[in-house]
């Protein structure tokens, strides 16, 4: 196996092994931010869990192969606010479609109760970039 193979494999790994861990803290907040926003009565942790893994694995696979037709270095060139633009997209309609089958309700009622984590994420970049930029 060359480096390049070995990367992609670990890559992989990393995403499942870590969206698998990092979904049982996101499937408890869906759940509740699910349930609050869209008063859907089928919104529980397992399928909120599955929502969060599913998702997040969607959202690497797109932005993967993104990059990899595009070019990593040619998306580096939109800049920051594009790859926060491009990330906030893909993560809502990855949550949002995968939230839609597994809560058995409409795409805009699973954007409705997803939207936290699209949010969440744009937050954090946003935060990390300005204590990397303030240096």
């Amino acid at each position: 196996m060359d480096l390049a193979t070995g990367l992609g494999v670990g890559a992989v790994i990393g995403v499942v092994v870590g969206s698998a861990f990092g979904s049982v803290v996101g499937g408890l907040i869906l759940m509740l931010f699910g349930r609050a926003m869209t008063r859907l009565p089928n919104i529980g942790y397992l399928n909120s869990y599955g929502v969060s893994f599913l998702a997040t694995v969607l959202y690497f696979v797109a932005y993967l192969g993104i990059a990899s037709a595009v070019g990593p270095m040619e998306l580096m060139k939109v800049g920051f606010a594009g790859i926060a633009g491009l990330s906030l997209v893909l993560l809502t309609v990855s949550y949002g479609v995968v939230a839609q089958q597994l809560w058995k309700t409409s795409f805009g009622n699973a954007v409705k109760g997803t939207l936290i984590m699209p949010v969440s994420v744009a937050l954090l970049m946003g935060a990390g970039a300005g204590f990397v930029f303030s240096r």
